[in-house]
């Protein structure tokens, strides 16, 4: 992920709670299914999101 001001034409946008996200079209609907957990505390983990695997998922070879 890298910052940005404003979607680039192909991206749509997500806003959940304060964060705003540009995705690619390709990515789009698997981060519909994604859960997010912001842990505010000093050595929190920040920002983490899951999503169900599924069979195209690279990680699963």
């Amino acid at each position: 992920m890298t910052p940005a001001r404003q979607a680039e034409p192909h991206q749509e946008v997500f806003e959940i709670g304060h964060i705003t996200f540009y995705l690619n079209q390709d990515i789009s609907e698997r981060f519909q299914q994604c859960v997010l957990d912001y842990d505010r505390s000093f050595l929190g983990k920040g920002l983490t999101a899951s999503w169900p695997q599924c069979d195209e998922c690279t990680c699963h070879s």
